[in-house]
């Protein structure tokens, strides 16, 4: 079970439905990401859908890191994804 508490800005206590078999948790800045056992990955919160949006073919997920306004992701082959706000480079 996932529980979120703290400030209610940007939806941070607003916990996705349908949320189950966690096994990581990342908190961000203004957004949050769930690893769940079966290699996906659920974000929530964040003030624009470029920190919650998790990119397309992003499966097989081992670890994540949520940033200030980014995250990362790295998959079972060893990609690493990058998402998010980049405005520092971050993404590069």
């Amino acid at each position: 079970t996932v529980v979120a508490w703290g400030s209610c800005i940007f939806d941070l206590t607003l916990i996705p439905d349908g949320l189950a078999n966690v096994k990581a948790i990342s908190a961000g800045r203004n957004h949050s990401l769930a690893l769940q056992e079966n290699g996906t990955i659920k974000a929530w919160g964040g003030f624009d859908e470029r920190r919650t949006a998790v990119p397309r073919g992003l499966v097989d997920a081992m670890a994540i890191s949520a940033g200030g306004g980014h995250s990362l992701a790295l998959t079972q082959n060893g990609q690493v994804f990058a998402w998010g706000a980049g405005e520092y480079g971050q993404l590069e």
